[in-house]
C-alpha cells in the first residue's frame, strides 16, 4: 500500500486523502497543515501519529522521508518550494494545479523529479471523468466526423466565482495563477485524439471575460465598500456569505 504525506489539508488535500483511504490502495502517515482545525481532522481521520503531524511544511520536509509519495495541496502560490523540497527527498509527486504560478517555477519542479527519478503528477482530475474518457473515445472513433472547431464555455457558479475570484484566495494573480490557468488548464483536453484539421493547424486559447457587476463605478448608492467589523447586518444580497449553500 502506497504512504501519504499531505502537504496542505485543505479542501483538495482532504478531498485526495479521503479519496486514498476509500480506494484501499493508499494511506496517509504524514500531515502538514497550519489551520490547527484542519490539521486535527485529518490526523483524526487517518490516525495520523502525533509526531507526523505539523503545523510548518518545512517541519516535515526537515525530516527524513517518511512516505511514499507527498500529495502538494497549498495555495497556487506555495507549489514550488515544497514540491522541490519533496522531490530531493525522494518522495514521488502528486501536486494540486496548477502547477505553478510561472513558467520557470514549473521548469525547476520538473527538473528536481527528473534529477531524484521521481514521478510527478499533476491533479487535473477531471481529464479522467467517465464522460470525458467516453467523450474522447467517440473522436478517435470518428464517431462525430472530423473535429474542425472545439469550443469548451468553464461555467463558474456565481457562489464560486464571488467567493473565491472576487474576494477570495483566486482573488488576484499576485497570489495565485490567472482564472484561465486555475480553472480552464484541468479540463478535458479533446485536442490529443483529433486527427481532424483542428489537431494540424494546433491549437488556439483564448480568454474572454468581464466583472461588470463589480466594478465600483457600479456600486449602487447607499451601498457599503465594507461591512464594519462585528456588526450583523440584515443582507438580502445572494452572494452574501451565510446564504450559501454549505
Amino acid at each position: 500500500m502506497v504512504t501519504l504525506a499531505i502537504i496542505g489539508a485543505g479542501l483538495r488535500g482532504m478531498s485526495y486523502a479521503r479519496r486514498a483511504l476509500e480506494s484501499g490502495m493508499a494511506r496517509v502517515v504524514a500531515v502538514a497543515e497550519p489551520d490547527p482545525e484542519r490539521r486535527r481532522s485529518m490526523a483524526a481521520a487517518h490516525d495520523v501519529p502525533a509526531e507526523n503531524v505539523f503545523a510548518d511544511w518545512r517541519d516535515l520536509l526537515a525530516r527524513d522521508r517518511l512516505a511514499d509519495a507527498a500529495v502538494i495541496s497549498t495555495q497556487d502560490s506555495m507549489h514550488t518550494e515544497p514540491a522541490v523540497r519533496a522531490a530531493d527527498l525522494g518522495y514521488h509527486l502528486l501536486l494540486e494545479k496548477p502547477m505553478a504560478q510561472s513558467e520557470e517555477e514549473a521548469a525547476a519542479i520538473a527538473a528536481a523529479a527528473d534529477r531524484n527519478d521521481v514521478l510527478l503528477a499533476v491533479c487535473h482530475v477531471m481529464r479522467y471523468t467517465p464522460y470525458t474518457i467516453r467523450l474522447r473515445e467517440l473522436i478517435a472513433e470518428g464517431r462525430i466526423g472530423e473535429v474542425m472547431n472545439i469550443q469548451h464555455l468553464e461555467q463558474v457558479g456565481w457562489w464560486h466565482q464571488a467567493h473565491s475570484f472576487v474576494r477570495g484566495n483566486w482573488r488576484s494573480e499576485e497570489g495565485s495563477g490567472p482564472m484561465l490557468m486555475t480553472k480552464a488548464c484541468p479540463r478535458p483536453r479533446l485536442d490529443h485524439p483529433c486527427q481532424g484539421r483542428a489537431a494540424r493547424a494546433g491549437v488556439l486559447v483564448r480568454q474572454s471575460g468581464a466583472l461588470p457587476g463589480r466594478e465600483p463605478a457600479r456600486r449602487r448608492g447607499g451601498a457599503l465598500r465594507g461591512v464594519p467589523g462585528g456588526v450583523h447586518l440584515p443582507v438580502l444580497c445572494q452572494a452574501h456569505l451565510p446564504r450559501l449553500p454549505r
